[in-house]
């Protein structure tokens, strides 16, 4: 295929309440020239960390967007409301699956549009501009992505999609992510994400890594984590979210 795919290694949960993870996380990163990165923000975080009380974190974040990388809207809180489920399979779905964070992912459309509202105006007054939108966990209601687009949102991403609003456009991909789990379940995990870079998604367009502040925390998924984005490195043009919008046509 030579280097005519693209991949992007995004990093989630950016908060103040992960600073240290966060930054040598991005250290790492950089000392392998994996750049640049789509930095998923998380506005105010529990209702407890709001980027704009906490100026160093803030001041990190620009000089990562100076540097070459995206920040991304990353829900509001992060957090789902209780009540919040139509069933009790939704339930169990968002309990085992989001571990308790599908904040979009029941919300109707006023309730979307308050909380997308709010993290906009909290990005606004930092001096940052999102153009794309990563709900926690990759869930999120109808109703929600309505608000997306009417907000002027250039883009989505969800577990197996990346969809463009700007051109009208879904691109599969699904999401290679590694999370610190019991010893069989993590050996299950490798060979699902080595299925995915090596057969599922090799003719793919678009390969998305996502990492987390808990990789870094627990070692040794994030070691991995490095050694399949070095691989992805010698065949894939590494860009930013909105970069890869932009290839779109």
């Amino acid at each position: 295929m030579g280097r005519e795919g693209y991949f992007i290694v995004s990093i989630h949960d950016a908060s103040p309440a992960f600073s240290s993870e966060l930054k040598e996380l991005v250290s790492e990163l950089d000392s392998h020239g994996i750049v640049p990165r789509s930095v998923l923000v998380i506005p105010n975080y529990q209702e407890r960390y709001n980027i704009l009380k906490d100026d160093r974190f803030l001041s990190w974040i620009h000089f990562l967007q100076e540097g070459g990388d995206e920040i991304v809207h990353h829900g509001y809180t992060h957090l789902a409301e209780q009540g919040k489920h139509s069933s009790f399979n939704n339930y169990l779905y968002d309990r085992l699956f989001a571990k308790g964070c599908g904040e979009f992912q029941y919300l109707d459309y006023r309730e979307a549009e308050d909380k997308i509202r709010l993290g906009k105006e909290i990005f606004h007054r930092a001096g940052i501009d999102c153009q794309g939108f990563v709900a926690p966990g990759w869930l999120m209601s109808q109703e929600a992505e309505k608000v997306l687009v009417a907000e002027g949102y250039r883009y989505a991403t969800f577990i197996k999609i990346f969809r463009d609003y700007g051109r009208g456009r879904d691109v599969e991909s699904e999401v290679v992510r590694f999370i610190s789990r019991p010893k069989l379940q993590d050996y299950l995990y490798r060979l699902y994400d080595f299925y995915l870079i090596k057969i599922k998604e090799k003719r793919e367009k678009l390969v998305r890594v996502a990492l987390h502040p808990s990789d870094v925390r627990f070692g040794k998924p994030f070691k991995y984590a490095l050694r399949l984005i070095e691989q992805l490195k010698k065949d894939r043009i590494p860009v930013t979210y909105l970069d890869f919008a932009k290839t779109l046509v």
